[in-house]
């Protein structure tokens, strides 16, 4: 059973490495999405055979946190992003080192209040660790080899025939 636990603690240390690179790479924060994929929905109308177009697909707005934020707030929910996932890795690995990689169980290591005290506190100390880190790996490798994702605008050119 010990070595069960010790294989999901690495498997959700690998997902969260994974979701940093997935974040990096691929969130376009101007837009409030994921350029890989769009999550938003628009309800479709069958086509009656009337030619009449009472409801366009799409014209009500679409509810995003772009909507809502402004645009000089989108680095913060990406920060945001990057403490939720320092924070679960720390709470994982100090778990771990708070059992001894998981020979005490876990109603004898929270039986005392002190341990889960210290297991908060430096949770939470290590989860700002790791989120400044992966901000400044961000800033320095993916913000300059990535332009698409740098709040860009999308434009269109008006051609005049």
């Amino acid at each position: 059973m010990r070595v069960i636990k010790i294989i999901f603690a690495c498997l959700g240390i690998l997902i969260s490495i994974g979701t940093f690179y997935i974040v990096s790479n691929y969130y376009d924060s101007t837009n409030d999405r994921f350029s890989f994929i769009d999550l938003n929905v628009v309800e479709v109308k069958k086509d009656t055979g009337d030619n009449t177009q009472d409801e366009v697909v799409g014209d009500r707005p679409k509810i995003t946190f772009s909507n809502v934020y402004s645009l000089k707030y989108k680095y913060y929910q990406m920060a945001g992003i990057f403490f939720v996932n320092g924070f679960l890795v720390s709470l994982i690995i100090i778990w771990m080192l708070q059992t001894r990689f998981y020979k005490i169980s876990a109603s004898e290591n929270i039986e005392d209040i002190d341990n889960l005290i210290v297991l908060f506190m430096t949770a939470i100390t290590l989860g700002l660790i790791l989120a400044m880190t992966q901000i400044v790996i961000f800033n320095r490798v993916y913000r300059t080899t990535n332009t698409k994702n740098i709040n860009s605008i999308n434009t269109k050119e008006v051609v005049k025939n």
